[in-house]
């Protein structure tokens, strides 16, 4: 996927894209202080970390919008299905990866 320029592709004037959810790794909830990401192909657009031992992680504001974002738990890719950032847009995600 090509490189975007995401200082000049924020959006400050419109409403984020929000995530909110819980991220388990091989079925067990992500530990408190993994990292979560929203990516743009190989760039990372946010990040936030599990704040809670179910696997809850912080509120993501993505302001990227317009493009396909995918998302990784750690160091793995979720299996959860690309999404479209969208302005006003809102998803309640469960992330599953595996560590295989």
């Amino acid at each position: 996927p090509p490189t975007i320029d995401l200082a000049a592709a924020r959006s400050s004037n419109q409403p984020p894209h929000i995530f909110v959810g819980t991220a388990k790794i091989d079925g067990t909830a992500a530990p408190q202080g993994t990292i979560v990401s929203v990516m743009i192909g190989d760039q990372t657009v946010e990040q936030r970390e599990v704040n809670q031992a179910d696997g809850t992680f912080e509120t993501i504001k993505v302001d990227v919008l317009g493009h396909q974002v995918t998302f990784k738990i750690g160091d793995f890719a979720a299996s959860q299905a690309p999404v479209t950032t969208q302005k006003g847009g809102a998803n309640v995600l469960n992330w599953e990866a595996s560590s295989q």
